[in-house]
């Protein structure tokens, strides 16, 4: 075995490299790992924040309407025959659900499209790796397109500032 000026065999040499390059990728594979339970955690939080929002904003709407219905159905009630208010108040009650169904069913659509929205900016802000472009500020270009063309240069990622820009 032939050795070296410094007293190390051509063996050593390879076990050092090869112990070098496993720890280089072990440290890879770790701050991938990090970046992957980072964005779980924002998209996490992100959409908890968005049913908290849609449950109380259903939640209002439902207590309005049921507040309006049966304010209603005491007015007419009380002014008109039993027969006839019987099946007025139904006809009410029946277009105040579909009312209520027809809000529930807005505000989720809403709210998927936001979450679309956060889940697109997350992934070209890992692809571009710039800040936040956002569609409402960037809405009559691409997002891709938009983010390289407005690129400052900084190899920041702000997770919060959409959610904070979409709240406000």
């Amino acid at each position: 075995m032939k050795r070296l000026w410094f007293n190390f065999t051509a063996d050593y040499i390879i076990i050092i490299i090869i112990i070098i390059i496993i720890i280089i990728i072990i440290i890879i594979i770790i701050i991938i790992i990090i970046i992957i339970i980072i964005i779980i955690i924002i998209v996490v939080v992100v959409v908890v924040v968005v049913v908290i929002i849609i449950i109380s904003i259903i939640i209002i709407v439902v207590v309005v309407v049921v507040v309006v219905v049966v304010v209603i159905i005491i007015i007419i009630s009380s002014s008109s025959s039993s027969s006839s208010s019987i099946i007025i108040i139904i006809i009410i009650i029946i277009i105040s659900i579909i009312i209520i169904i027809i809000i529930i069913i807005i505000i989720i659509i809403i709210i998927i499209i936001i979450i679309i929205i956060i889940i697109i900016n997350l992934l070209t802000c890992l692809v571009v790796g710039e800040k936040w472009v956002t569609p409402i500020k960037k809405y009559s270009r691409g997002l891709l397109w938009a983010a390289v063309r407005n690129s400052s240069m900084r190899r920041d990622v702000h997770f919060f500032t959409l959610s904070i820009q979409l709240f406000l």
